[in-house]
């Protein structure tokens, strides 16, 4: 397996960039690369999460995440699906920063740039005085994702579209500090087995002007359609995206199989 993605091998030829800019288009080289405005993100030496998805074949799988404090600013996976002919391998980028993000897949093939925010942060009403520890705050968020439901809609070409109620993982994928300023744990929503086919990050954000507040930002790594409710009221949605193809904060594609940019 070439790809540095894989499981167990290096991934040194992978670069994430992020590019702080305010409106503006900022530096950049002539290959899209965030030149004096941007910054090159490290990845975490191993991966957040394994699994596997029996109902879609996937007999391994990995979730890595690049960002050297705080929420992860990008998130991949890759998932081995099982076939005759053998192992086909996907990977899946999305971006959780609320900037713009430019991936280097280090295959050959061109890089590609979010055009949107990849996680949007809103405020997370009646949530509890926050824990004076780590431990304590941990158990607030469990308690707070629990307020959140989710739900898939496969395919919606059909003629009954397939709906399906997603499960919240009991435990976070990644929990996080960012030097005080903020506190927060990523769940996930798994359709089958412990997929997560929906993000979502609950934080506790602090700052010298304002007392803590409790928020929350959802992002989806699949092609179906998601919504995602907070105590029964629709919060966030991502309509159904066939692909493989480029996304404005995602993109997903085949090993060696590429799509073409979108016009």
């Amino acid at each position: 397996m070439a790809d540095p993605w894989c499981p167990g091998k290096d991934d040194d030829n992978h670069e994430i960039h992020e590019s702080h800019e305010s409106g503006e288009s900022g530096g950049k080289s002539s290959a899209g690369i965030p030149a004096a405005k941007g910054e090159t993100l490290p990845r975490l030496s191993k991966p957040l999460f394994r699994y596997s998805d029996q109902p879609r074949r996937i007999l391994d799988a990995s979730l890595w995440a690049w960002g050297d404090k705080g929420r992860p600013e990008v998130m991949a996976n890759v998932e081995g699906y099982g076939h005759d002919q053998g192992t086909q391998w996907l990977f899946c980028i999305v971006s959780l920063s609320p900037g713009r993000v430019t991936v280097d897949p280090g295959d050959g093939d061109r890089v590609w740039t979010s055009t949107t925010a990849g996680m949007e942060s809103r405020p997370l009403v009646g949530g509890p005085e926050p824990a004076a520890n780590t431990t304590g705050r941990l158990r607030q968020m469990k308690e707070l994702a629990r307020r959140f439901s989710a739900t898939i809609t496969v395919d919606p070409n059909e003629l009954e579209p397939n709906v399906q109620e997603m499960r919240l993982l009991p435990q976070p994928i990644h929990r996080y500090e960012d030097g005080g300023a903020a506190s927060g744990a990523l769940f996930g929503f798994t359709t089958n087995g412990t997929n997560p086919d929906a993000l979502l990050a609950i934080e506790l954000t602090s700052s010298d002007e304002s007392a803590p507040q409790w928020r929350y930002a959802l992002a989806g790594m699949i092609q179906g359609g998601l919504s995602v409710k907070l105590d029964d009221a629709e919060v966030w949605a991502k309509e159904y995206q066939p692909g493989p193809t480029e996304y404005a904060n995602w993109l997903w594609y085949f090993e060696g199989k590429r799509p073409p940019k979108p016009r």
